[in-house]
């Protein structure tokens, strides 16, 4: 699970294997905290046109897989 934050600059992510495939991929992330509204680990990482690129990447191998 992930989502943008109503602040576009950072990007807000719940899902480790998408973390650890930003983070495999030169990214690194701001902060790792806990959210108060649901108690959920998430790592939070500046927007730009890098991560929108690793992101697509990723969700692309992802249905690749899914599919195969």
């Amino acid at each position: 699970m992930e989502s943008e934050s109503k602040n576009s600059q950072f990007f807000y992510c719940y899902d480790k294997e998408l973390k650890n495939f930003l983070l495999s991929n030169g990214l690194r992330y701001i902060t790792h905290a806990i959210s108060i509204r649901d108690h959920m680990g998430f790592y939070m990482f500046w927007q730009s046109e890098e991560l929108t690129k690793l992101i697509t990447e990723f969700k692309q191998q992802k249905e690749y897989i899914e599919i195969n």
